[in-house]
């Protein structure tokens, strides 16, 4: 009886043996991603640990689960992963998720899991046996970084389109360009323009270029970069856009008029030509004399590529420049251009003017209408009576003296120039009234005082230092009339009331008389 006692023990013994659980543990979690991480666990076992009496393992099957609850379980959907159909006791197994190629098992960014290992046996009936769990928080990846940089070769129809994107190698790019409208400053996909940029990326960071055609001219548009992209642990494609930028298309002012030429210069005309910019169809010519500034000279605008230019002065230095004319803007001036018109057969004098008159003579003086000329003719008479035909000629200078006139009377005269083959047109002419007889005939005063101005508008000053040395001060009209007398010299005197013409002053000082002659206008 007792031995059969000891028999049964022994079996008991046997039995609890081959029963014995091992122990799972999870060790570490390594390697962490932002779609995974490196998961490493122990399997450990005591005396007779799932081991039959030859000692060979039974374990058929390691692995771990992973959940975002805290405690994990074996469930419909749960990420599940078995890394090995045996495994020895008192061994580690893994399982990086980083290189697995199974989408499904990526873990998802953002989101903390719980990670538990398992081991498990079929052999001798069925059995698993769990790890506690361990948490492991999956950081979110590092964005694509896309740039959109200065718009390049702006145009008035097109436009170059130019960014600049770095993946960091995390996501794979499923597509790539740009987005513009002259509408909608933050242009998307589904409201903007699309043009795609293909190409394969090689190395990053990497700038990609779009050449945009048949644009409105002078038009606002704004334009943003896009990438579509998908991470590894994401099913869905993302989409990222760019800061906008914006820029303008030109208008048809943005180049210049070119090859600015000057032709069939005359002595009064000349013609401007240039080639018009595309799309132009007004311009601005504008010419005076030499080294002008643009926009102070002479202006014609015209809807042709040739301009007469009229009214010019023979012999006489131009300068030339030309814009294009747009609806809201100008084009630049040209470079300056230069001519000289030819001279005139023979130029009229100008300046022509009198001085010295007395009650039979007059002084006469012009300046001649080139440098070349030292022949003229001068013809005088009566203002009211027409000037005869011809003249006396002068030669050497610009002067002449007449003589034998009537005291108090008005002559008028004119010169013209003669130039061997040519004579020039008689000049404007000069008119003037002698002195009454007498008045020339009085010596002149030491210091004279000065009156100014003179042609005058009505009002006349006086200025002498010696004022009060002056006794007496007399105005005559041309018709004799004696309109103003007075003992002393005034500052100003006013003959707005009084006709205009020709006005004799007489200065009493020093015993002396002195007389001018002063114009009302």
């Amino acid at each position: 009886m007792k031995r059969f006692i000891i028999i049964i023990l022994f079996g008991c013994l046997f039995f609890g043996k081959a029963i014995a659980q091992p122990t799972v543990v999870m060790q570490s979690i390594t390697n962490v991603s932002y779609y995974g991480a490196k998961l490493n666990a122990k399997l450990t076992g005591g005396f007779g640990s799932w081991t039959n009496t030859s000692g060979a393992g039974t374990v058929n099957g390691v692995g771990f689960i992973y959940d975002t609850i805290p405690m994990p379980v074996m469930r419909t959907g749960i990420q599940y992963k078995q890394v090995s159909t045996t495994s020895p006791m008192d061994s580690i197994f893994t399982f990086d998720i980083n290189t697995n190629t199974t989408p499904s098992l990526f873990m998802r960014s953002g989101k903390t899991y719980y990670v538990r290992a398992f081991a498990k046996k079929s052999i001798g009936g069925n059995d698993t046996v769990w790890s506690a769990p361990m948490s492991v928080y999956i950081p979110y990846p590092t964005s694509p970084t896309l740039v959109m940089k200065p718009t390049t070769n702006i145009e008035m129809f097109n436009a170059t389109l130019n960014a600049e994107f770095d993946t960091n190698d995390i996501a794979t790019i499923q597509g790539r360009g740009f987005v513009h409208s002259s509408v909608t400053p933050m242009p998307t996909i589904q409201t903007g323009t699309r043009a795609n940029v293909s190409g394969a990326i090689d190395t990053c960071p990497i700038t990609y270029s779009y050449n945009l055609n048949n644009l409105t001219s002078d038009l606002t548009y704004y334009a943003r970069a896009f990438v579509i992209f998908k991470y590894k642990n994401i099913f869905s494609n993302d989409t990222l856009y760019s800061d906008p930028i914006n820029f303008k298309t030109h208008d048809a002012c943005y180049a210049l008029p070119s090859d600015v030429k000057i032709d069939s210069v005359d002595i009064t005309t000349a013609i401007v030509s240039f080639i018009p910019a595309p799309f132009q169809t007004q311009w601005e010519v504008e010419y005076d004399f030499p080294g002008h500034t643009p926009g102070t000279g002479t202006s014609v605008i015209t809807t042709n590529d040739t301009v007469l230019l009229v009214g010019l002065t023979g012999g006489t230095s131009y300068s030339v420049f030309v814009r294009a004319i747009c609806s809201n803007s100008f084009s630049e001036w040209t470079e300056i251009k230069t001519f000289i018109t030819r001279p005139p057969l023979c130029a009229p004098i100008y300046n022509l003017s009198g001085s010295n008159y007395t009650h039979s003579s007059a002084k006469i003086t012009w300046m001649p209408g080139s440098a070349t000329q030292n022949r003229w003719e001068v013809r005088f008479g009566l203002f009211s009576q027409p000037l005869p035909n011809s003249g006396a000629i002068v030669e050497g200078d610009p002067i002449f003296v007449l003589v034998g006139l009537t005291p108090f009377t008005e002559y008028k005269v004119q010169v013209r120039a003669l130039c061997g083959l040519y004579d020039s047109d008689w000049s404007e002419p000069y008119s003037f009234i002698t002195l009454r007889q007498g008045l020339d005939d009085v010596k002149d005063v030491a210091s004279k005082v000065e009156i100014f101005p003179n042609p005058t508008n009505g009002t006349i000053y006086f200025k002498d230092e010696k004022k009060q040395d002056v006794s007496k001060i007399e105005i005559w009209s041309s018709l004799g009339e004696l309109i103003y007398k007075s003992d002393y010299l005034p500052e100003t005197l006013t003959l707005d009331n009084y006709s205009k013409g020709l006005y004799l002053v007489k200065i009493y000082k020093e015993d002396k008389v002195q007389i001018e002659k002063i114009i009302l206008n």
